[in-house]
């Protein structure tokens, strides 16, 4: 068995950080925006998410089918808002953060019990009271299931 000694690991933790610092940490929706067009085309043949999750992982992109279903949903929804927008062409970075800023506006501020004004779609209906429901007596205290039977006894 070979001794590694804490110089050798001292500096293969030097070099793996070194290298980590050359190539930042994408997002896994960063990685699967550049591949959007293939991914749309293969949903709008008719190909499940389940094929398209496994083509990815061919791609060494490897993700959950839920995360996928999410991510395409957001996709779809940013090129939606772009062309709102008067974007015609979006580019990766057009549609990366237009989905960052659907994100960010679907989190409600810290200690907020109110609704931002852009978040509501038709005005609030008017609080009606509920009836009061009628009041029920309590039973009697001498309401008891138990009949003693002295015949029973021992």
């Amino acid at each position: 068995m070979t001794h590694i000694n804490d110089a050798e690991i001292a500096y293969g933790l030097k070099l793996r950080a070194e290298e980590a610092a050359k190539t930042p940490e994408r997002s896994l929706l960063e990685r699967v925006i550049p591949l959007r067009k293939t991914i749309l085309e293969l949903r709008d043949k008719g190909h499940a998410t389940s094929q398209i999750k496994k083509w990815l992982g061919e791609q060494h992109l490897h993700i959950a089918e839920g995360t996928l279903r999410n991510y395409i949903a957001r996709i779809v929804s940013a090129e939606r808002r772009a062309r709102d927008e008067g974007i015609q062409e979006t580019s990766n970075a057009d549609i990366l953060r237009i989905c960052k800023g659907i994100v960010r506006a679907k989190i409600a501020p810290p200690n907020s019990n109110e609704l931002c004004a852009d978040h509501l779609t038709s005005p609030l209906a008017p609080r009606q009271n509920a009836p009061m429901p009628a009041k029920k007596t309590p039973p009697s205290p001498s309401s008891s299931t138990f009949t003693p039977r002295p015949d029973n006894e021992l």
